[in-house]
């Protein structure tokens, strides 16, 4: 891309706001990114449903799934990584997370 999807204006207006809804991802899923806060001065965000669609789930009016293979890995890594678990203790963690209503 010749542009970014994401600039410094961004950022300031999602520190300061707590997340933010980006217009150009506004076709698929993960649209809402969510400041998480700073980690040594660097700013943690990740890309979520927007609220709306977490109510769909909570209610029952859209279906849950487990993640995929590829996004489990990367959050049995995170878990992993941030001292949270071992890693058969993070697949468990997963696993049983993703079968539980919201």
């Amino acid at each position: 891309m010749n542009a970014s999807v994401f600039n410094l204006a961004a950022l300031d207006s999602i520190s300061s706001q707590g997340s933010i809804s980006l217009e150009v991802f506004n076709r698929g899923w993960y649209h809402n990114v969510v400041y998480l806060g700073q980690e040594q001065d660097i700013p943690i965000l990740t890309m979520t449903c927007p609220l709306l669609n977490v109510e769909g789930f909570k209610t029952g009016k859209l279906p849950l799934c487990a993640p995929s293979k590829e996004y489990a890995n990367v959050l049995v890594k995170g878990l992993v990584e941030g001292g949270q678990f071992l890693e058969d203790e993070a697949i468990a963690y997963i696993k049983e997370a993703s079968t539980r209503p919201i």
